[in-house]
């Protein structure tokens, strides 16, 4: 009922405010102007824009009641902007203040070392000859993973190494997907969840071989300079490398197909949970002794 008397209070209000300044005299007071062409008719109220322009003001001066939980309330745009600005400070202050247990800490990037899932040794052997074939025996008493990409057959990896150099065979490549073999290492083995510039990264593909620090990954391309690999050809289906070490015993690692067949970044990886950019996911690898 409360809300019936005030809008029927409203409506008066306006009428009687159009009625004294609907329109001006040739004296410049304000007037309104009733008309009756037929003294039976209904008198009809002629507002000129003056008598608008000055209902809008006093609109904008008077804004119309806002309905709140405690009734009605007049409250202008500029009011309730700040009435809500303030809700929201209040909301945060509430929510720095409250107990830790009530709180989701947001994660800290970390190189603290962080326990792989994965482990690999790596077996002693005879270095063997880099020529894109993999002659009988040469790689005997290696050990061998396999990267199954998404679209494809599976490509083998086998590995070893003699103490010098980390050995790496990637068969199995001819593929109607063309692969870019990949390897990515940890030597200090941080396992933190970023890459660190002690992170290396190394890269073959029939364009161009690259190598490079994890963080800068294309820092260097061109022909190997402390590593080695053979190039692939069209339809090549083996690339092997030979990458030096410093013997930290264990490290990080990460094999990886990268597909230069589709555009973007897209990988396949040997383990096959781990992610390029936390070596916290990459396997643990050891280096057998002879």
């Amino acid at each position: 009922m409360r809300r019936v008397r005030f809008t029927i209070h409203y409506s008066l209000l306006i009428i009687l405010l159009l009625l004294l300044i609907g329109c001006r005299d040739s004296e410049g007071r304000a007037t309104a102007v009733v008309t009756t062409p037929d003294p039976n008719a209904t008198p009809t109220l002629n507002v000129t824009q003056e008598a608008i322009a000055a209902m809008l003001t006093y609109q904008a001066a008077n804004p119309r009641p806002t309905r709140t939980p405690n009734g009605f309330t007049n409250i202008t745009q500029t009011e309730a902007a700040r009435q809500a600005a303030t809700r929201d400070m209040e909301t945060r202050q509430a929510e720095t203040t409250a107990t830790p247990s009530t709180l989701t800490p947001t994660p800290t990037p970390t190189n603290t070392p962080i326990p792989r899932d994965t482990m690999l040794t790596i077996p002693y052997g005879n270095a063997p000859v880099l020529d894109g074939t993999i002659a009988d025996g040469e790689w005997e008493g290696g050990t061998t993973v396999t990267i199954q990409p998404v679209e494809g057959t599976a490509v083998a990896i086998q590995l070893m190494h003699d103490g010098n150099n980390l050995y790496l065979a990637y068969s199995g490549l001819d593929q109607p997907i063309a692969y870019a073999p990949e390897v990515w290492l940890d030597p200090d083995n941080s396992s933190g969840n970023v890459l660190t510039d002690a992170d290396l990264w190394f890269h073959v593909s029939t364009a161009v071989t690259c190598q490079g620090r994890a963080t800068n990954i294309f820092e260097y391309c061109g022909a190997p300079q402390s590593w080695q690999t053979t190039i692939p050809r069209d339809n090549a289906d083996i690339v092997e490398m030979a990458i030096p070490l410093s013997h930290n015993n264990p490290m990080g690692m990460l094999l990886s197909l990268m597909s230069i067949t589709y555009s973007g970044d897209a990988r396949d990886s040997w383990p096959a949970t781990a992610v390029a950019p936390t070596p916290a996911t990459w396997a643990q690898i050891n280096f057998a002794t002879p």
